[in-house]
């Protein structure tokens, strides 16, 4: 845990890191916590991210999804705007299936 008053420049390796001071360097943690009044500036890969209010992140983040392999920060940093298009595109293709599902479909009948 950085503290209030804490100041550090590195990169971070841990199982879980709470920010409330100021962190300047990249972090690798499963669970990744920037209290209010905190400040992050560097890339991160983690499993949970927890950014309150009133704090600052500034960088990349990769969410280190669960059976998927580690990330890297390196790899955060290169795929970040990737994978924010490729979110977009997949929000949009499931709209446009909402969409269809919710028309009637059109039936002909005989008599």
């Amino acid at each position: 845990m950085i503290g209030s008053s804490g100041s550090i420049k590195g990169e971070i390796f841990a199982e879980k890191l709470v920010v409330g001071g100021e962190l300047d360097g990249n972090a690798d943690c499963s669970n990744v916590e920037i209290l209010a009044g905190g400040k992050m500036n560097g890339d991160l890969v983690s499993s949970n991210l927890i950014i309150e209010s009133n704090a600052i992140f500034e960088g990349y983040s990769k969410i280190r999804v669960a059976g998927g392999g580690g990330g890297s920060i390196k790899k955060a940093a290169a795929g970040a705007l990737t994978g924010t298009i490729a979110t977009i595109a997949q929000l949009g293709g499931n709209k446009e299936k909402e969409k269809e599902k919710e028309q009637p479909k059109e039936e002909q009948l005989s008599y």
